[in-house]
């Protein structure tokens, strides 16, 4: 994946995230589990691309996945056949809109529950159902906002935080990792939104106007191999007279525009093409 951020200057990259809260939807809830997919990490299916709305949290055929908080059942679906059963569990029982936490991929046999149901904070909600790909066994954990008392209408839920700003013992201490560009060097610069690249840049080159810097980047939570997307994304500007404080580029929480937003963060063209799943 290629991350890419707008600024004017060279650029040293940096990474960071903290996260506490809920208990996590599966055993053992006060421990932190391994991640498979992250929050707005590039996704690309067939010709759609976009920006994954929740956090895959890996586990095994059949483990129970139980409410994170007590609440409503807001729906029972699958949005694609038998791997995309899903509960929501909404913390209002009337029509207004309210939050509520979804949970993917269970068996639908095995989803106790129906919509209007009332359930406490770890009551069973279903078990994982098998994944037939990479043995990615897992649930995708996402906070969402709708209205309504059946919340069928999938398509326009709301995806508003990232999951892992309020999962509890989060403990992350290895640094992300900076790939080498195809073209060497650890940081791309290209004009603007566009693919003209400046593939000779070195430190006694001058940059100006708006550039685009990218970064080959990844991180891991508790997995092996899998890799995902690094929480948060800064930078500061240095030269021979100046040295800026450190800017925000990107955070990845808040609410997730998740189609609109996938050309801004990645980069993806003929050069640096962003690869997904």
């Amino acid at each position: 994946m290629f991350s890419k951020l707008t600024v004017v200057g060279a650029m040293f990259l940096l990474v960071s995230g903290i996260a506490f809260g809920i208990g996590w939807p599966s055993e053992p809830h006060d421990s932190a589990q391994p991640i498979g997919n992250s929050w707005g990490e590039y996704q690309s299916y067939s010709s759609t691309t976009y920006l994954h709305p929740g956090i895959d949290i890996m586990g095994y055929p059949g483990q129970p996945v139980y409410a994170v908080k007590s609440g409503w059942v807001k729906a029972v679906l699958t949005t694609y056949q038998d791997l995309h059963w899903r509960v929501v569990v909404g913390d209002s029982a009337g029509a207004a809109e309210c939050d509520a936490w979804l949970y993917a991929h269970l068996d639908r046999f095995s989803i106790p529950v129906t919509v209007g149901d009332h359930v406490n904070e770890g009551d069973l909600l279903g078990n994982l159902v098998y994944w037939p790909v990479a043995e990615f066994h897992h649930l995708h954990f996402a906070k969402i906002r709708h209205s309504g008392i059946h919340w069928i209408d999938h398509e326009n839920w709301e995806f508003i935080e990232n999951p892992l700003l309020e999962l509890s013992n989060i403990n992350d201490f290895d640094p992300p990792v900076f790939l080498e560009m195809p073209f060497g060097g650890e940081l791309a610069f290209c004009e603007n939104e566009s693919s003209s690249y400046f593939y000779y840049y070195t430190e006694d080159d001058s940059l100006s106007g708006d550039v685009d810097i990218i970064a080959r980047v990844y991180d891991m939570i508790g997995h092996p191999t899998w890799r995902c997307t690094p929480y948060r994304l800064d930078y500061l500007i240095k030269s021979d007279t100046l040295t800026t404080d450190t800017l925000l580029a990107f955070v990845f929480a808040g609410q997730l525009y998740w189609t609109e937003n996938v050309g801004v963060i990645y980069k993806d063209d003929y050069i640096l093409d962003s690869k997904g799943d």
